[in-house]
């Protein structure tokens, strides 16, 4: 479900635009919320995340352009949608550089809403389900800002969450365990926004280990709560290049979406048409280790999946195009510490992108 809320001063206008069909069963799209004042809506946005919100534009404009801002900075995932009375260009011009994302004249029609709704493409947000009890908006926001940039900070910043529910004594020990298997399943939907990749690379048994144990203590719960946490930030780290250079984010990108392709670094030099020496170089000095080493890290991390999802010993080999399954296997024993046949979600890489 698209969640929209309105900001209008204007009663009437309130009304009015409840009545728009885009906004009633069966469509996709709910009018959640309408506000009043700045001060009212910004509350509501704290406890419950939108996907879309209208802001009906009013003088002084400097205002309501200062609003949207903060806007952007409550709810960065939502769009912005501006509408005026005023056909100047010149306003329009002025929202869109603050962070507006469409701008509607009034009179409004429902032609012109479906119209919008289909321009933004919008889905709903993954978060928009989860237990604010556990969970604020501003907070989810904050958590998948620190993963998305490979912050450390997500680690503690879980840890504050956990600790906080877990002195809550409304939020039941199951409870806690739902809630927050649902905040990792929203972040791994948000990442995979960002890197269209990484299905490739955490397993639905990474998530079905902690959802389907009954814990007796939160002791139990954190600890391996926090070993999820710990893996998904690995994950992003390795995702995410630590290179301003374009050459080396397109090739490390292309390294993460071809895993299973035989590449090398000559024929990816010969891809990107360039010098193999010069971006062998490169991407030492960039990532921190060579090209081949970072191709075994990924290579191994993918390995794990196709492991989980029951794949023999070989077939992983083989997928990797690995043509020695017993090399296959003494490189996945150096890098996980135990043999393929011995390995399970619990397992931690033992390679650091820190």
């Amino acid at each position: 479900m698209i969640k929209c809320v309105l900001l209008s001063p204007d009663k009437q206008f309130i009304s009015q635009f409840r009545s728009f069909e885009i906004f009633h069963f069966p469509s996709p799209a709910t009018l959640s919320f309408c506000a009043g004042s700045e001060a009212e809506l910004i509350s509501h946005l704290y406890s419950d995340l939108a996907d879309v919100i209208f802001l009906e534009l009013y003088p002084p404009f400097s205002m309501c352009f200062s609003l949207i801002v903060t806007l952007r900075q409550t709810c960065p995932d939502a769009r912005i949608v501006v509408i005026s009375d005023n056909k100047d260009f010149d306003i329009a011009i002025d929202a869109m550089r603050n962070g507006a994302s469409d701008f509607l004249v009034k009179p409004l029609s429902q032609n012109c809403l479906s119209e919008l709704m289909t321009r933004l493409k919008l889905t709903s947000s993954p978060a928009s389900c989860l237990n604010p009890q556990l969970i604020m908006p501003i907070e989810y926001n904050q958590a998948f800002g620190y993963l998305k940039n490979s912050s450390d900070e997500f680690i503690s910043f879980f840890e504050k969450l956990f600790i906080r529910a877990e002195m809550s004594r409304k939020i039941k020990l199951y409870e806690m365990q739902k809630g927050f298997m649902e905040f990792f399943q929203a972040l791994v939907d948000d990442c995979e926004k960002i890197f269209p990749y990484i299905r490739k690379y955490i397993s639905h048994k990474d998530f079905s280990w902690i959802s389907d144990n009954a814990y007796v203590s939160s002791d139990a719960l954190g600890a391996d709560l926090s070993l999820l946490a710990a893996k998904l930030l690995n994950l992003v780290k390795m995702f995410v290049s630590p290179s301003k250079n374009n050459l080396i984010k397109n090739v490390t990108n292309y390294v993460l979406e071809n895993v299973e392709n035989a590449i090398s670094l000559e024929s990816i030099a010969e891809s990107f048409y360039v010098n193999k020496t010069y971006l062998s170089h490169l991407f030492k000095v960039q990532h921190g280790m060579s090209f081949v080493q970072f191709f075994t890290e990924v290579r191994m991390q993918r390995s794990r999946v196709l492991l989980l999802e029951d794949k023999k010993i070989y077939e992983c080999a083989l997928a990797l195009n690995y043509e020695d399954t017993e090399y296959f296997s003494k490189t996945f024993k150096k890098h996980f510490g135990c043999r393929p046949s011995e390995y399970d979600v619990r397992s931690q890489s033992t390679v650091s992108f820190s």
